[in-house]
């Protein structure tokens, strides 16, 4: 009978947990989960080449289940990544106080309505900021876990 229920936990576990396919963009790689869109847009705001947005999310019927917005943009300020997530954190309702998690500032508040956990990273000429809601709970710490910085550049910015 423990088997059963044994194999029972391991086949619903496996039926739950969707598989996910490396995805290559331009800056990153990425473990994206079956049913997962992407959208990259390079120069997304102005057209200028060091500015850059990855979008990686789940839409169920009726809205958005997970988000995961990424951006590379010019350090113009030269600020560090502590300075720029402080300033960025002034701006949003409800936000925790900042923690250094690696080589990134973190910092939750909610966003267009949703709790969302802002990353931040920085070096001279790039500033890098990861946003994922999840209010479904699809797992979207897995998801920027997985990414991968396929220039030195972003690379460096993972901090890995």
């Amino acid at each position: 009978m423990r088997h059963i229920l044994l194999a029972l936990v391991f086949l619903l576990t496996a039926a739950v947990s969707a598989p996910a396919a490396e995805k290559t963009f331009s800056q990153f790689a990425v473990d994206l989960p079956d049913g997962w869109t992407s959208d990259e847009r390079p120069g997304f705001q102005s057209g200028h080449p060091d500015e850059y947005m990855l979008l990686l999310g789940k839409r169920g019927e009726e809205a958005v289940e997970a988000h995961i917005t990424i951006f590379i943009l010019p350090n113009k300020d030269k600020m560090d990544a502590r300075t720029f997530a402080s300033r960025m954190r002034e701006m949003q309702d409800a936000p925790t106080d900042l923690q250094q998690e690696g080589a990134m500032w973190t910092f939750r508040s909610r966003a267009m309505a949703m709790e969302t956990l802002t990353r931040v990273s920085a070096d001279d000429a790039r500033i890098l900021i990861i946003m994922e809601q999840d209010p479904a709970g699809l797992g979207t710490a897995k998801v920027v876990e997985s990414l991968r910085g396929l220039t030195p550049a972003s690379k460096a910015l993972l901090g890995r």
